[in-house]
C-alpha cells in the first residue's frame, strides 16, 4: 500500500510493453498485486468538484440473469434528467466491461461504471431481451450501485 500526494509524479509516458505509441497506463488492483485483480480505477478515485465546487458522484452497475450470472450489454444509455416532462440534460453511452474476467470483481461486483457525474436523477436504459429501464439518484461525493436482475 502506498499513498500519493496531490501533484506527486506517479508515472511517465512511454512506449514499453505491448503498446503502440506513447501511453500512460493507470490501473487499480484490489487485494493483491496481480493482473487478475485489476478493477475500474474511476470508481476508486475521490470525485472532483464541478465548476461550482459541488462534488461529483459515480455510478456502478451490474446486469445479471436470474441465476446471478453476469451479462454483457453493448449499449447502455445514461441520461441526466432535468425534471418531469423535460428532455434529458446529458446523455452518456456505456457498455459492460469488454473482458468477462473484469465483471463482478470484489468488492463492488459491478459490470459497468462511470465517474465524474453531476448530482441528480439519471435514467438508465438498455435493450437485452426487451427494454430495461431504471431511474437512479447520483449523490455528490458518493458511489451509487444499481443491479438489474433479468
Amino acid at each position: 500500500d502506498e499513498s500519493v500526494s496531490s501533484g506527486e509524479q506517479i508515472g511517465l509516458v512511454g512506449m514499453s510493453g505491448g503498446v503502440k505509441g506513447s501511453t500512460l497506463h493507470f490501473e487499480v488492483r484490489y487485494g493483491e498485486n496481480l493482473f487478475s485483480k485489476v478493477i475500474n480505477p474511476e470508481l476508486w478515485l475521490a470525485p472532483l468538484p464541478d465548476e461550482d465546487g459541488q462534488a461529483l458522484g459515480a455510478l456502478a452497475g451490474r446486469v445479471v440473469d436470474a441465476q446471478g450470472n453476469y451479462l454483457k450489454v453493448e449499449n447502455i444509455v445514461l441520461e441526466r434528467l432535468a425534471g418531469p416532462g423535460m428532455p434529458a440534460m446529458d446523455q452518456l453511452y456505456l457498455k459492460t466491461y469488454a473482458e468477462k474476467r473484469l465483471m463482478g470483481i470484489s468488492p463492488i461486483g459491478e459490470t459497468f461504471g462511470v465517474g465524474s457525474l453531476p448530482a441528480g436523477e439519471y435514467q438508465i436504459t438498455f435493450l437485452l431481451n426487451g427494454v430495461h429501464q431504471r431511474v437512479v439518484k447520483i449523490e455528490p461525493g458518493k458511489l451509487t450501485l444499481v443491479t438489474f436482475q433479468l
